[in-house]
């Protein structure tokens, strides 16, 4: 029950007066809603995922010209059908308390300085606060396409700026560390070599199998986020840690044989991160980030790293990019100082 409660969050736990079991989650707008499927089978997690996402809650009436009827318009689009399935998930969770708390205003009066205030109230948690305002902005910006607002008030609304730089970027002794816990053959260090030589997300690398081969060596990787379809060439570490793995139509399996879930894959590597006596700024997301600055510490351009991360946009990279430029030049520097070669 615990381990239940701890993977899937806003879960509630009580026994009827027989003695049987009940669960509920948490929606979006706070009510606990009963679950009816046995705990922790795959019927269960979907329908925490329904519940979480909102998908349970009546359309209320909105009137036009409201935000609660410019939500209801955008989430019944074909661009919005287009989006990924997480990203839906994940829009849809923030949209249904923005309609829930403010539904009846009307979209076109909502001014930048709402927005500004929004964020204002988000300021202690800034990820999340940028978050809201990426969805809002996508949110507005497809109804001024479509003619129901005039205008997106979330354009020159700055993001606030990120205090931790997202996920810990592995150092190389955290990697050697890791290789020395979990040798060449076991299922960690297969994760640890696709995540770090291949560049994929973890819900991307549960899916890859052997039929993701090409005949000529490369690893072809469907991005879930993106749709797009990355092409690696298999290094020699990659290659070495995937050929001891039983055959099967994925790479990855878990203790009973089965594929990861999508939470599932990042929770057990997590596990086998603490194993490894890491920090707990090590995650698995962390090796797609070392595997980019590696790329961008050994001279690659924008567009060659974009070519194995499958970046749609150079914004992140450039980080990568700017910061290897900047050793490169601390470097040279210093080696014109020892040659007493004036700066």
């Amino acid at each position: 029950m615990a381990e239940l409660r701890k993977r899937y969050p806003r879960t509630r736990f009580d026994r009827d007066r027989h003695g049987n079991e009940r669960w509920y989650t948490l929606d979006p707008e706070g009510r606990k809603i009963r679950m009816r499927a046995p705990a922790g089978s795959a019927d269960w997690v979907r329908e925490w995922e329904d519940i979480r996402a909102g998908k349970h809650l009546a359309e209320r009436a909105f009137g036009t010209g409201t935000l609660g009827a410019l939500i209801a318009a955008y989430m019944r689009s074909p661009e919005w059908a287009e989006l990924a399935t997480n990203t839906q998930k994940a829009r849809r969770r923030i949209l249904m308390k923005v309609k829930s708390a403010n539904g009846e205003l009307i979209a076109a009066e909502i001014s930048s300085a709402d927005i500004r205030a929004g964020r204002n109230a988000r300021q202690d948690t800034p990820a999340a606060a940028n978050v809201h305002m990426k969805v809002l902005s996508a949110l507005f910006s497809w109804g001024e396409e479509n003619g129901l607002v005039t205008h997106n008030p979330v354009r020159g609304v700055k993001r606030l700026k990120m205090r931790q730089g997202g996920f810990h970027s592995w150092s190389v002794e955290e990697c050697l560390q890791f290789e020395a816990r979990f040798p060449v053959g076991t299922m960690a260090r297969a994760v640890y070599a696709l995540a770090l030589y291949a560049a994929p997300r973890g819900v991307d690398i549960r899916k890859l199998g052997p039929q993701h081969v090409t005949p000529d060596g490369f690893l072809a990787i469907p991005q879930q986020k993106t749709g797009e379809l990355v092409e690696i060439p298999i290094c020699q570490e990659l290659a070495d840690a995937l050929d001891p793995l039983p055959p099967g139509m994925v790479f990855i399996l878990n203790a009973y044989g089965k594929p990861y879930s999508e939470k599932g894959i990042g929770q057990r590597f997590a596990k086998w991160c603490d194993q490894a006596g890491l920090p707990a700024a090590c995650r698995l997301h962390g090796l797609r980030k070392a595997c980019a600055a590696r790329l961008a510490e050994s001279g690659c351009t924008e567009d060659e790293i974009m070519a194995i991360t499958g970046h749609m946009s150079p914004g992140e990279i450039r980080t990568y990019v700017r910061a290897a430029n900047r050793r490169h030049l601390a470097r040279r520097a210093m080696n014109k100082r020892d040659q007493n070669v004036p700066l």
